[in-house]
C-alpha cells in the first residue's frame, strides 16, 4: 500500500507543479510568435550636428533623432532614426520617411521604416526585424509625428502590432 500511496503521492505533486507552471508557459509562448499590441511614445530630438537641408525643390531635410520613451510591450526605451523631412514653399515640414531602431532597456531591439504626412494618422511604419529577442519580428501600424514646441523636437506616437519569431 505505501508503494501506490508514493507514487500517487509524487503524481499528484508533479501535476500541482505542472499546474502552476503553465500559466507562464502560456504567456511566453503568446509573447513569441503571436501579434500583440503595440503601443509607444517617444520624445525625439533632431541632433544639431547630424542636420542639414538638401539643396532640392521643395527643400527636404535630413536629421538624425535620438529619443527617449516607454510603452507596451517593450518598456522603457532609446531611439535612433533617421529622418529625411519633406517642407512646403513655407518652410513648413509636410512629409517624412524614417528609419530607425528602438532598442529596450535590456539590449534588444526593434528595427523599422515610417513614411507619411507630418501630424496624421495616414503615416504608418513597418517593423523590418531586430536583434535579441526581437530578431525576426515582424509587424505595423500608424505612426502620428508630432513637432514639440521647440525646433528640432518630436514626439513619436506608434500604435500597431508586433510579432516575434517563433
Amino acid at each position: 500500500m505505501k508503494r501506490i500511496t508514493g507514487r500517487f503521492g509524487l503524481a499528484l505533486a508533479t501535476l500541482a507543479l505542472l499546474t502552476l507552471s503553465l500559466p507562464t508557459v502560456a504567456r511566453t509562448q503568446g509573447a513569441y510568435g503571436d501579434p500583440v499590441p503595440l503601443d509607444l511614445t517617444v520624445e525625439a530630438t533632431a541632433d544639431p550636428a547630424a542636420t542639414y537641408s538638401l539643396p532640392s525643390d521643395p527643400l527636404v531635410v535630413s536629421m538624425k533623432l535620438n529619443g527617449t520613451g516607454a510603452g507596451e510591450p517593450l518598456g522603457e526605451v532609446a531611439t535612433v532614426d533617421q529622418c529625411l523631412m519633406q517642407q512646403d514653399v513655407y518652410g513648413t515640414d509636410v512629409a517624412f520617411e524614417m528609419t530607425g531602431v528602438i532598442t529596450t532597456a535590456g539590449g534588444d531591439a526593434v528595427y523599422y521604416k515610417a513614411q507619411g504626412p507630418v501630424q496624421s494618422e495616414a503615416a504608418t511604419f513597418e517593423i523590418t526585424g531586430g536583434k535579441g529577442k526581437y530578431e525576426g519580428a515582424t509587424g505595423a501600424g500608424v505612426l502620428v509625428a508630432t513637432p514639440g514646441e521647440t525646433e528640432g523636437e518630436w514626439t513619436l506616437q506608434f500604435d500597431g502590432v508586433l510579432s516575434t519569431a517563433e
